[in-house]
């Protein structure tokens, strides 16, 4: 894709072999001594180095493929968006629709089976047995959903919302740990709340 910049051919290829060689380095090092834990250190700052050589040299590659990405995203985003605002009307307006001629069937299924009882009701009433059998062990009336068309599907999607959290049981609550670890670090491990314990998780980093 033009106006891409590639990174100088021969710097890649010598950072690859710089790399291979600190990595032979560091799997044969092994800290005994505080001279070795020092070699360690030096062989570390030097891996740092690198790094930033690395970045350096790939840093407007890097930009320019992101720009060029970036572009086309927004060259195909241009165009998909107005067959997504069809499909998002369509979908919306026949999920309306199914959901409402869904809720017209029960009704009728409701109201069908009101109306067994009913005459079942009158015939025990006048007491034919022989009637009542035969309503009540009539078929019960059927809640057929809409006809759908050629290449819709509809997904049952359930999800879950809390309506009194108190009485969500606990092993259903997701303790916050971003707000708990931000915390620990304000407080710098001291003070922690009922039910949490602060540790410190050290790290190693180089500068």
């Amino acid at each position: 894709m033009s106006g891409i910049i590639i990174a100088p051919k021969e710097t890649v290829e010598k950072l690859e072999v710089e790399g291979e060689e600190l990595v032979r380095e560091a799997k044969e090092l092994t800290i005994i001594s505080q001279a070795t834990y020092e070699a360690c250190a030096e062989l570390a700052r030097t891996a740092k180095a690198f790094q930033r050589e690395v970045e350096k040299v790939w840093k407007e590659p890097v930009e320019s493929a992101h720009r060029a990405h970036k572009a086309a995203l927004a060259a195909k985003k241009k165009q998909l968006d107005p067959y997504k605002t069809v499909e998002r009307i369509c979908k919306t307006a026949m999920a309306e629709w199914d959901r409402e001629q869904r809720r017209l069937a029960e009704e009728r299924a409701r109201k069908a089976e009101e109306e067994r009882l009913r005459l079942a009701a009158e015939a025990e009433e006048k007491g034919n047995v022989a009637e009542v059998d035969i309503i009540l062990n009539a078929p019960a009336t059927i809640v057929e959903a809409p006809e759908r068309p050629s290449g819709v599907v509809y997904v049952d999607n359930c999800k879950a919302a809390v309506v009194d959290l108190d009485a969500v049981p606990r092993e259903y609550l997701v303790p916050d740990m971003q707000m708990l670890n931000r915390l620990a670090k304000a407080s710098k491990g001291k003070n922690p709340p009922t039910g949490v314990r602060y540790y410190n998780d050290r790290t190693t980093r180089i500068i």
